[in-house]
């Protein structure tokens, strides 16, 4: 293969390339999945204390269906003045996010491209003004957990567990 006139050796250039993986991603790939174990438990034992923070604080959860069984990337929480909440966090140096800012994220996307009007997804809408979410990484202790759910209390909206 060629990229303006220069060979690209590294580049599988056969016809069939798309469909399969070659013997190094797929040797790549049964390790990981067999050790997905040490991704996926400290997650959820984030996710754990999280609601036991929020819990003994007196908030809201995140409550998952029994048959279900999500690994979360992030924690989502409702907060009245989210623009507030995150500006205040990040003085604070407490790690949070604004995932999903709008029905179609990214807010700044073109969605008029895709036949959007505001209004067409009510609940969508309040919760993209809403809800922060907090980190779930191997980072993340439990003191850091206590911090975020001790500064996010007085903000948090009551129907969390809707989300």
């Amino acid at each position: 293969m060629k990229v303006e006139g220069k060979k690209m050796p590294h580049v599988n250039s056969t016809v069939d390339y798309a469909k399969r993986m070659s013997g190094l991603q797929e040797w790549v790939g049964r390790r990981k999945i067999a050790n997905l174990g040490w991704v996926l438990d400290p997650r959820r034992k984030l996710k754990r204390l999280y609601d036991d923070a929020l819990a003994a604080a007196g908030l809201p959860i995140l409550r998952i269906p029994a048959y279900a069984d999500p690994v979360l990337v992030r924690y989502p929480i409702r907060v009245a003045g989210k623009g507030r909440v995150l500006a205040e966090a990040r003085r604070l140096c407490i790690e949070r996010g604004d995932w999903c800012n709008h029905p179609l994220h990214p807010k700044r996307a073109n969605v008029a491209v895709l036949g959007w009007r505001d209004g067409m997804c009510p609940e969508g809408e309040q919760a993209a003004q809403e809800v922060v979410n907090l980190p779930m990484h191997s980072r993340i202790g439990e003191r850091d957990v206590e911090r975020a759910v001790r500064f996010l209390g007085p903000y948090v909206i009551s129907r969390n567990a809707a989300l």
